[in-house]
């Protein structure tokens, strides 16, 4: 849901490069860059919401492992509990091909 923002600014940004360019294949180049760029951040959105999921749930022992000794050892460093509490919830930044966040 984060990228809808970003989805509907690129579109029409894209439809406007469109609309000026010069020739039907420099129109149809902006519509199919713009796309390109949203499919990749819709990939990458998806991979973040799965690793998040995943953090939530806790159905891999191997998360399971890292939230216990997280649990364990947070009371003697913090950022464990930090860990614990925020854990990777969505994507601090985007992937470094693109032109936003999301």
């Amino acid at each position: 849901m984060n990228s809808g923002v970003p989805d509907a600014i690129m579109a029409a940004k894209a439809i406007q490069t469109a609309l000026q360019a010069n020739t039907r294949e420099e129109a149809k180049e902006a519509i199919a860059a713009a796309a390109n760029e949203r499919l990749i951040a819709a990939r990458y959105n998806r991979d973040c919401a799965g690793i998040a999921l995943e953090h939530i749930q806790g159905t891999d022992p191997a998360i399971n492992m890292k939230r216990e000794v997280a649990a364990s050892l947070a009371p003697i460093l913090p950022r464990l509990g930090k860990w614990l509490d925020e854990g990777p919830y969505g994507p601090k930044s985007g992937p470094p091909q693109l032109s936003t966040k999301y």
